[in-house]
């Protein structure tokens, strides 16, 4: 929106600037992503304490989830032991379901894995939770996307 060459968009509400009028869509938590043979696929929940004991595999920055997931590690008592950086385009997936460690993402994107050899379990004890929002350069632009 800065260049002109938007008038709105659909984003996380932690990219978003204050400097365009913003609505809050919804919000979701964050599950993490194991192999079918891994020890947390048995449990409905994992906490940021099990989380911290594992290998993560996470995108490297920027990446919103893993700027998520790193401050919740920073708000409580439990420090991630290994992170395993990994660049935008590497399967992701294909680590987890190779035993390679662990991901996280968000609800939605944990539901497009049902066809996969993975689990989901939710983050059930961090504060983890993604909002998105409708961003525009104005409120008139704004309401009228939000009433069509």
């Amino acid at each position: 929106m800065k260049d002109n060459r938007l008038d709105a968009a659909i984003i996380d509400q932690h990219a978003a600037s204050h400097v365009y009028w913003q609505e809050d869509l919804f919000s979701e938590c964050y599950y993490a992503i194991v192999s079918l043979q891994h020890s947390l696929a048995c449990l409905d929940a994992v906490t940021i304490e099990q989380l911290s004991k594992e290998t993560l595999i996470l995108h490297q920055a920027p990446c919103n989830s893993r700027t998520h997931l790193l401050t919740a590690f920073k708000q409580s008592t439990h420090q991630s032991t290994t992170l395993d950086d990994v660049p935008f385009g590497d399967y992701i997936f294909g680590l987890v379901m190779a035993n390679r460690g662990i991901t996280m993402m968000t609800e939605l994107a944990a539901m497009a894995t049902a066809h996969l050899p993975l689990k989901g379990p939710p983050i059930k004890d961090a504060p983890l939770q993604r909002i998105i929002s409708l961003v525009a350069k104005n409120k008139n632009t704004g309401q009228k996307l939000l009433h069509h």
